[in-house]
């Protein structure tokens, strides 16, 4: 989030992320750290907990979970991932189509917010032919 929040300013941060609403994982624990800019100390965003065991609660999100899993099964091992690696897997994840927002969540993105956020954040259009949700992604 920090990364995400220097690379497109405050000012956007706090329009597109006004809440994160996640489960209970230790990554989350610490709401503060990431409700918290750690630079100025403002509050930047609120963090919301679904119930256990419901990701009917944050099901928009749920799909990317799935389609990452696709790409890095159960079991993988996230640290050996470079950042170019997160980059390319959220591009192809983020091209791929979805009736939730009648294309994919790029164009989406690219319409609400504007091509040079995604641009800033890396994130590329990648040819709905050519979209690879597979370990293969990654090799």
């Amino acid at each position: 989030l920090n990364y995400i929040c220097d690379t497109i300013g405050i000012s956007l941060f706090k329009r597109m992320f006004e809440v994160i609403l996640t489960d209970n994982g230790v990554e989350f624990s610490d709401p503060l750290s990431l409700e918290i800019d750690p630079l100025t100390g403002e509050k930047r965003l609120s963090v919301f907990y679904c119930h256990p065991y419901a990701s009917r609660e944050k099901g928009a999100c749920e799909k990317n979970h799935e389609y990452i899993r696709y790409i890095l099964p159960k079991g993988s091992i996230f640290d050996c991932l470079s950042q170019e690696d997160i980059f390319l897997m959220m591009s192809h994840v983020n091209s791929t189509i979805r009736p939730s927002v009648k294309g994919s969540p790029y164009d989406f993105m690219a319409l609400t917010f504007g091509k040079e956020v995604l641009d800033l954040l890396q994130i590329k259009k990648i040819d709905p032919k050519l979209i690879n949700l597979t370990p293969s992604l990654l090799k």
